[in-house]
């Protein structure tokens, strides 16, 4: 009795892990991204999740915003940790390279944005405060 109700326990568990890994993308699938970001969208989620030291969590992309100036370029992303019951904004940032040249790994992130348009930590990324990109 004992080995089958550690079994059942260890299925559940193993069950509540994996479910919302099946369930989430088809109720939250990403938002369309242009070409250039669709093709780092899967490198950009795990770096995301890696440098937040989130190995559980599922990210969902949720936008893009760019700038001319500075070459500003702001993935944004839905971010729900385990267990997966609330959500919060998250972002990948860069500047001085074009959507094209991107590297995730190399991108800045955070994590914890309720509104991206008045978030302090974007705002200063958006501001003149930034050194100038090389020419």
């Amino acid at each position: 009795m004992r080995k089958l109700v550690g079994g059942v326990a260890f299925t559940l568990v193993a069950f509540a892990l994996v479910m919302p890994f099946g369930i989430l993308p088809v109720l939250a699938p990403d938002e369309p991204a242009p070409a250039a970001v669709s093709r780092l969208l899967s490198e950009a989620k795990r770096s995301l999740a890696a440098g937040l030291d989130l190995p559980l969590a599922y990210v969902r992309y949720i936008g893009l915003e760019t700038r001319e100036i500075g070459d500003l370029v702001i993935l944004r992303f839905e971010l729900r940790p385990f267990p997966y019951l609330s959500s919060e904004g998250a972002y990948l940032a860069s500047r001085c390279a074009s959507i094209e040249h991107l590297d995730p790994r190399a991108m800045s992130g955070g994590r914890g944005v309720s509104d991206f348009e008045t978030d302090p930590e974007l705002e200063y990324l958006r501001s003149d405060a930034q050194t100038p990109c090389p020419s």
